[in-house]
């Protein structure tokens, strides 16, 4: 302990905890500032002024002991802890001026309370250690039983003076009783620990005295038992029967059997005698060095809570358990400094202290692999799920899938409770920072990946279109403007809406818009009182969690977001009785369209001479006017057949196959057709008569949403074909197959009839649309068609040939290969470029984390939305400054990861907190 009087430590126990705690804060000052009043933003000043002298004050301690060469002493450590202790009075004292109750909880990360108590312990300890080493100048002639005395007296005191003193006062101004109350607590605490520290130094230290001669009297129940009962009280464990099932905890949820077989074991280890076998004493060093990290990890999670334990100790008695950790690690870094000292005399030094190092990364190395392990499977599974490679097989380790869901599901808890918490403190933001980078797995993901690769029991159908706007909100008035830009040859329209609420109070306006083929949103304004406010343009689950934030405290937030490629949802709210707000949007778009809003039709631009002029957009689109010349193609059908290979359908896989061969009999097609055999993986195969296949069905579910998706895909890709598939499902359970939404993205290359059909084992055949509610039948039918009477057009340019929908609407053609040199803000042909990108990124979704972030920065540039972007209003700055910083945090991680679903709070920053671990252990390596 000793070598922690060496002003270097200064800079790690003090500077560094206060720097971090200081760029926590103005993080959060940051977003809430707008909403401040003048009294508050003084404080914050105060609190910035405050902070900013102590970190000055301590460096210049620091180095002025540096440079002369002398160690910290009394002077230090007593100005040390009377500032902080001053500065933990004084923020306590104002934390509800500090973050107002009117700042809503979302836009606060995390427990800043905590945090403060968690930035400033360091230091705090930092001085009582030097404090300790002051007042024990000779520590082998120090009498440990006054210190002993004083750990029962002080406890015993402070419940009697509670006792007298409380009632006293009481009779007193409320506020003067406050302020005694508190003072005397962190007084009280603060001696406390002190001798807390002082008598296990002491007890550490002793060679001959009476705690040395019977040390395992107290050894076992510090070591062993106090951590054991600890682990049982803090996961609520009163029986045997109640083992290793509670999932929360007073402190976290440490109710995994290796918390009880480390602190078991670790506690063993400290009991052993001292071995005179160099041998035998490396490995006891080498195990005590390894499980040290798990001391370091129970002193961190406690370090928060230490302050409190005094009074854990006067009111229930089991207060003293909270300061096992601090207990622990005294005794233990003196037995491996003790060590140490005897192995030099067998190791050079930087043997042993390579041998340290080893040891004690072992643990933190154990849980790294494994959570690397777990980012492996995850990405895997989502790659598979939502981003996948149609051209590519997979093959996913569904127990190491299982565990990790079973790891994210443990980790998907509130990493900043106070008590009675569901998680692991810093392992959750660890777990949360390396496998899912800070964002979260939602639990529709996680209920659909358990159905898709384990067959879990369904409750839902994961279809994500919303519904319309009830009757009760209105457009009452709506006007229209189109103005055509003859230098870049598009049209820019504005729609201008009145809406009026004609119900209750706090309704909200929800509706969807269609656009077609070249149409695109360029900007968008809602009034906000009588301010009229436009629309941020931002990444679209960042605009959607703040948007969900926003209206659960009732204020004034607008959004437009895409639901599908040519969809488009758009709210407003909050509308209070009767009231009416306006709104608008702004599109651009090539051609003359009609467009559909509620009841109301706009006709927005006029006919003109419009034609591509440039290669770049011959290669990008062909105009519906053009389309009306082309020459008509009748494709050829062929049969794909679907058969449910999951747990439950895989029973009925021969009967399946019998009525493919008897639909081949009776209705022969020309082309032949295929086979896809389809649980939580797809085997695809060409058609034979008795070529039946074995099916491992692994206790998958029937993931049909992948089986369709990749008959479209290997439609899509071949485009100048002229045969199609006729989707046909065969399964008993179609209600219960998984499906992700409807097909109406993956229908670029399908001309025909928008149907699949389902065939069950008694060969009852239904229809069903590929384009809404694909798992609603539309009909039943005796026969599956067998022609086709719905022509496409063919085009051809530069000797490719195109087909393309007959529907009176601009085509885009595919085109991987886009120039983003040329962006310039609210241009149309920027609009089609994302949209030909998006339309790629669709059925080659593999390749959508680098295409999200390039059309998510030329959405920013050009001012024109697109289904990974999203035009919000927000109310205030504040709002605006929550909702950049959720979408810096999105924009970091995968694609297919979310934010959280609970709009409480803003993101933790406890991951910050984990830098104090390693300040630890550079402190104990140093020591050794």
């Amino acid at each position: 302990m000793k070598n922690l009087i060496h002003p270097k430590w200064v800079l790690f126990l003090n500077s560094i905890p206060l720097l971090i705690f200081s760029l926590l804060l103005y993080s959060e000052y940051r977003v809430i500032k707008s909403l401040l009043n003048d009294g508050n933003i003084y404080l914050w000043n105060k609190l910035g002024l405050i902070l900013c002298s102590l970190l000055l004050i301590n460096i210049g301690f620091a180095g002025y002991h540096f440079f002369k060469k002398t160690n910290l002493n009394i002077v230090y450590a007593l100005f040390s802890s009377a500032s902080y202790l001053c500065f933990a009075y004084y923020y306590y004292q104002n934390f509800s001026d500090i973050i107002p109750s009117s700042i809503p909880n979302w836009m606060v990360s995390g427990n800043l309370f905590i945090h403060m108590i968690t930035f400033i312990m360091p230091t705090l300890i930092h001085s009582i250690i030097i404090l300790t080493l002051h007042f024990t100048s000779n520590p082998y002639n120090a009498k440990i039983f006054p210190n002993f005395i004083a750990l029962l007296g002080i406890p015993i005191g402070t419940y009697l003076l509670s006792q007298i003193g409380l009632p006293i006062l009481h009779q007193l101004e409320e506020n003067f009783s406050i302020h005694v109350i508190v003072i005397a607590f962190i007084l009280v605490t603060y001696i406390f620990i002190f001798f807390l520290i002082r008598f296990f130094y002491l007890l550490a230290l002793k060679k001959e005295n009476v705690w040395v001669k019977y040390k395992l009297l107290w050894m076992i129940p510090v070591c062993i038992v106090f951590p054991l009962i600890g682990l049982l009280v803090n996961n609520g464990i009163y029986a045997p029967s109640d083992l290793f099932k509670n999932s929360h905890g007073i402190f976290g949820n440490f109710n995994a059997v290796w918390f009880y077989v480390f602190a078991f074991f670790n506690g063993v280890l400290l009991c052993l005698p001292k071995f005179d076998n160099y041998k035998l004493r490396l490995l006891v060093f080498v195990l005590k060095v390894f499980l040290f990290a798990y001391i370091i990890y129970f002193l961190l999670v406690f370090l928060p809570y230490l302050p409190f334990s005094l009074i854990g100790i006067v009111a229930l008695g089991l207060g003293f358990l909270m300061l096992t950790p601090i207990m622990i690690f005294v005794i233990q870094a003196q037995q491996l400094h003790n060590d140490y000292i005897f192995l030099k005399r067998n190791f050079s030094k930087s043997v042993l202290q390579f041998i340290y190092i080893v040891s004690f990364l072992g643990l933190p190395s154990i849980i790294t692999i494994k959570y690397i392990n777990d980012r492996k499977v995850i990405n895997d599974t989502l790659e598979y799920v939502y981003n996948p490679n149609f051209e590519k097989e997979y093959n996913i380790d569904l127990k190491s899938l299982e565990n990790t869901l079973f790891a994210i599901k443990t980790n998907k808890k509130r990493n900043d409770e106070f008590i009675f918490g569901e998680n692991l403190p810093y392992l959750n933001s660890y777990f949360n920072w390396l496998v899912l980078d800070n964002l979260i797995l939602s639990n529709d993901k996680i209920k659909q990946i358990d159905l898709i690769f384990f067959n879990q029991e369904k409750k839902t159908n994961y279809f994500t279109n919303e519904q319309s706007n009830p009757n009760s909100v209105k457009i009452t008035s709506a006007f229209s403007h189109s103005v055509y830009d003859k230098k870049r040859k598009f049209w820019k329209s504005t729609i201008d809406l009145e809406i009026t609420n004609f119900d209750s109070d706090f309704s909200e306006y929800s509706t969807q818009i269609y656009l077609p083929n070249g149409c695109y949103i360029s900007d968008y304004y809602l009034y906000v009182g009588n301010k009229k406010k436009y629309g941020l343009l931002t990444e679209k689950k960042a605009a959607l969690w703040v948007y969900n934030s926003i209206r659960n405290e009732n204020k004034d937030p607008g959004l437009l977001y895409y639901i599908n490629k040519n969809k488009v949802s758009f709210k407003v709210f909050p509308f209070s009785k009767n009231e009416k707000r306006k709104t608008g949007i702004e599109l651009l778009h090539k051609e003359p369209i009609e467009l559909s809003i509620e009841n109301q039709k706009f006709n927005l631009g006029e006919a003109t001479s419009i034609k591509s002029t440039t290669t770049e957009e011959n290669n990008l689109f062909v105009l519906a006017s053009e389309k009306k010349n082309l020459e008509k193609i009748y494709r050829n059908p062929y049969y794909h057949f679907i058969i449910d290979a999951s747990k439950n359908g895989a029973k009925n896989i021969k009967s399946y196959n019998k009525i493919i061969d008897r639909i081949h009999l009776d209705q022969p097609l020309n082309y032949k057709s295929k086979i896809s055999y389809v649980n939580a993986l797809v085997k695809t195969y060409d058609y034979e008569k008795n070529g039946y296949k074995t099916i491992d069905s692994n206790d998958n579910g029937f993931y049909l949403d992948r089986g369709i998706k990749q008959v479209l895909f290997d439609n899509y890709k071949n485009l100048d074909t002229l045969t199609y598939p006729i989707i046909v499902v065969l399964t008993d359970e179609l209600k219960n197959s998984i499906l992700e939404n409807d097909f109406t993205n993956y229908m670029e290359n399908y001309f025909e009839e928008p149907l699949f059909y389902n065939i069950n084992s008694k060969s009852e055949i239904t229809s069903h649309s590929l384009l809404h509610k694909p798992l609603h039948s539309i009909d039943t039918i005796s026969k599956l068609p067998y022609e086709n009477n719905i022509h496409c057009l063919k085009y051809s340019i530069e000797n490719r040939t195109y087909l393309l929908k007959d529907d009176n609407q601009l085509s885009l053609l595919p085109n991987t290969k886009i120039n983003w040199n040329s962006i310039t803000e609210k241009n149309w042909i920027n609009g089609l470029k994302m949209q030909s990108q998006y339309q790629n990124s669709i059925f080659y979704p593999n390749e959508v984390q680098e295409e999200w972030h390039n059309l998510i920065r030329s959405s920013f540039t050009s001012h024109i939305m697109n289904p990974y972007t999203s035009f919000i209003v927000v109310e205030n700055e504040a709002q605006q400054q929550a909702l950049l910083k959720k979408q810096e945090k999105v924009l970091k991680g995968n694609k297919a990861l979310d934010l959280d679903e609970e709009t409480n709070q803003m993101s933790e920053p406890s991951i910050f907190i984990l830098i104090i671990l390693v300040l630890l252990i550079t402190i104990i390596y140093k020591q050794s």
